[in-house]
Parts: C-alpha cells; sequence; structure tokens
C-alpha cells in the first residue's frame, strides 16, 4: 500500500505504488469541476450542470480553476548527517 504524505496545505506526496495513483489526478479535476458546475446551476435555481452553458476553458480561466493537479514522489529527508 502506498503512503501519502502531506508537503504543505495544497500538496500531496504518494510513496509506493504510483500505478494506483496516476488516474487519480484526472478524477479529481473532473470532480471538482462537476461540483463547480452544480453549485453554478443551483445558484442560479436551475437542473443540471451546465454542460453546454459553459465550457471547460471558460471555468478554469474565468473562475481562475486550479488544474495543474500531479503526482509526485515525497522529498526525502537524511535520517543522519553526514560524519565529519
Amino acid at each position: 500500500m502506498a503512503d501519502i504524505e502531506k508537503i504543505s496545505s495544497s500538496e500531496y506526496a504518494i510513496d509506493g505504488n504510483l500505478s494506483r495513483f496516476t488516474g487519480m489526478a484526472g478524477f479529481v479535476k473532473d470532480w471538482v469541476e462537476k461540483k463547480v458546475r452544480r453549485h453554478l446551476m443551483r445558484a442560479r435555481k436551475r437542473r443540471g450542470f451546465g454542460w453546454k452553458r459553459w465550457s471547460r476553458q471558460w471555468l478554469y480561466t474565468h473562475l481562475g480553476l486550479f488544474k495543474d493537479y500531479r503526482v509526485q514522489r515525497p522529498r526525502r529527508v537524511p535520517k543522519a548527517l553526514p560524519a565529519g
């Protein structure tokens, strides 16, 4: 099983089998986009997700959604300082 380590408030590093998590970045991006679309439609008292109303490009340029999701290995810190 892979270990997930928090690097900062918005970065997570995954150590272990990365093949399980390569598709996760796209899944998270699509999930967030769907939640934003649903919120925008509910704010207008309409049904659906607004697939025809807002393009993906519009969401990321006008609303400033974060789109650079990626999986990265954690930074290794030496357990002990070298002698000398």
